[in-house]
């Protein structure tokens, strides 16, 4: 089973109860071995905004035609970074 390479971390803002940051690590281990590199500009920006998508309980639930708005790609070729 292949091991996650980023991490999510939603916090509540205590002066803003209605808006949540979302936090984007990613494991030591994936930028050491030299896979970030793999990692395509669209793959990136695609995982960028799941992630600010994210709600406090770890899901992400953004159609993938509204990303493809977001980041200048058809719904078809964000289908194929996220299979990819």
């Amino acid at each position: 089973m292949q091991q996650p390479f980023i991490l999510l971390h939603c916090m509540q803002d205590k002066y803003d109860e209605e808006h949540f940051k979302v936090y984007v690590s990613l494991d030591k281990d994936f930028n050491a071995s030299g896979r970030l590199r793999d990692l395509s500009p669209s793959a990136l920006k695609v995982l960028l905004v799941i992630a600010s998508f994210t709600d406090n309980d770890g899901y992400s639930c953004v159609s993938q035609e509204k990303i493809g708005e977001l980041v200048g790609l058809t719904r078809q070729q964000v289908g194929k970074v996220i299979s990819e």
